[in-house]
Parts: structure tokens; C-alpha cells; sequence
């Protein structure tokens, strides 16, 4: 992917489309965050390299370029989702050293009863969230505290990867849908590149 792309390049690559498909190619799918430009680039490697001419060349490139650029979106998502989940990955360990019991899902303080087992509960969020936090004594404490049980950043990328395994599973089979449009793009992509290569040899 091409990361350095200027405004001039933009305009120029603008100016490459024909006019009565600018509208596929005026508002990239960015979510909020995402530099435009990484899109531009994107899309001009991918210009540059098919020179589209006609029509249907045009919407293929945005085809392309739109799937790419999903998936780029989905894997992002899929890692900050595993990254996001290390929280009660620290405290699923945590509540397994700590009482020897099976860790609950949050929604399970709708029954407790008393306030001491709140306080413990609240306590040991706490620590999960020392786990990642900026003091670094309390961070140390909590990364000890789990390395005695050979608990290591390995074990917990892993723990949080199976508590959100569903919207992983969602999210690769969306990304495994994006790959097979493009293998079949690809394909044919070939198969009119055989044809045209067929037509210039008859011409000859």
C-alpha cells in the first residue's frame, strides 16, 4: 500500500476517473480516525498498476479497493477486539487464583446479595485494571502476583482470544468472504486478459 500520497496526487487521481463514475470513488469508507490518504494510496497502487479504461476496469478497481480496505478494517478490529478483552482475561485469572470458583460474567452481580461479595468483586476489577495501568507498582504487584502461577501475556492473549470467540468467528468469516471475491476477481481478471491477449494475436 502506498502510505505518501499528497493533495496534488489526490487531484491527480481524481482526475483519472471518468467523470460519470466519480461518484463510486468521492467518499471512501473511513471510519472515524482513519487517514484518507491511506485510502488514496491505496487506491492509486491499484490504478497505477490495472491502468483501467474502460467501465467496467473502473468498478473493478473499486471493487477491489473498497474489499482490501474491509478487510484492512476487520483485521484492525479483530485485534483490538482480542486486545480490548485482555481486561477480563486478567480477571477471569485473577477470580481463578484468587477463590478456586469459575469466573461469572459481570451480569452475574444482578444476583448477588450482599454487600461483601460487591466489595470483592469490585476489588478484584480493580486489580485486572492495575494490570494495565500507568502505577507502575500496582502493575508490577498484579504481573507477579500471575507470573507465580505461570500466567504470562502469552496465556492472557489467549484467554481474552476464547472469551470473544464468536465475534471473531464473525469477523473472519466476513474476511474470508472479502478474499474469495477477490480470488474470483483475480480469476477473472485472467480470463479477460487471455481474451483480449487472443483477440490482439488474431488481429496480427
Amino acid at each position: 500500500m502506498q502510505e505518501h500520497i499528497g493533495k496534488a496526487d489526490i487531484e491527480t487521481l481524481r482526475a483519472k476517473i471518468p467523470d460519470q463514475l466519480k461518484g463510486l470513488f468521492c467518499e471512501p469508507p473511513l471510519l472515524e480516525g482513519e487517514d484518507p490518504k491511506l485510502y488514496w494510496g491505496l487506491l492509486a497502487a491499484i490504478v497505477n498498476e490495472r491502468e483501467p479504461q474502460s467501465t467496467t476496469e473502473w468498478i473493478a478497481v473499486h471493487d477491489l479497493t473498497t474489499k482490501l480496505w474491509e478487510e484492512r478494517s476487520l483485521r484492525r478490529a479483530s485485534a483490538a477486539l482480542v486486545r480490548s478483552g485482555g481486561l477480563k482475561a486478567v480477571e477471569y485469572f485473577l477470580s481463578q487464583i484468587g477463590t478456586g470458583e469459575p469466573f461469572e460474567e459481570p451480569d452475574f452481580l444482578d444476583e448477588v446479595r450482599n454487600r461483601a461479595a460487591m466489595r470483592a468483586r469490585e476489588k478484584l476489577a480493580q486489580r485486572a485494571r492495575d494490570y494495565f495501568g500507568t502505577e507502575r507498582k500496582e502493575r508490577d504487584l498484579v504481573r507477579s502476583h500471575l507470573g507465580q502461577y505461570g500466567i504470562t501475556a502469552a496465556e492472557i492473549h489467549a484467554k481474552a482470544t476464547e472469551l470473544n470467540s464468536e465475534p471473531l468467528r464473525m469477523f473472519e468469516g466476513m474476511i474470508a468472504r472479502r478474499e474469495r471475491d477477490r480470488r474470483k476477481q483475480r480469476n477473472e481478471d485472467e480470463r479477460v486478459r487471455r481474451r483480449k491477449d487472443k483477440q490482439r494475436s488474431g488481429q496480427d
